[in-house]
């Protein structure tokens, strides 16, 4: 049964992603706010499904494990502070 509620879960956020990245986009192209909103919702789905909690952004996850010398997040906050330099630090 909790498979089967699981299921209908997934079928609900397929249905969500579907809306979202759409809406995401045309947010960009007009320069709303919400499309960070949207941003951020989505790095916290990808942090938890990398085995990360669901409360805590990526970059927060990598800064923190970044000092066990965690390769992964190492890379990925040389990546974004190309972007933004001292990304990881600011959590």
């Amino acid at each position: 049964m909790a498979r089967v509620g699981l299921l209908g879960i997934w079928l609900v956020c397929v249905l969500c992603a579907a809306i979202t990245l759409p809406w995401m986009l045309i947010s960009i192209l007009v320069g709303s706010p919400r499309a960070w909103t949207i941003a951020k919702g989505y790095d916290r789905v990808g942090n938890a499904s990398t085995g990360g909690d669901d409360s805590e952004y990526m970059s927060e996850r990598a800064q923190r494990v970044r000092k066990e010398g965690r390769r992964w997040a190492c890379i990925l906050c040389r990546l974004l502070d190309k972007v933004d330099p001292g990304h990881c630090d600011k959590y």
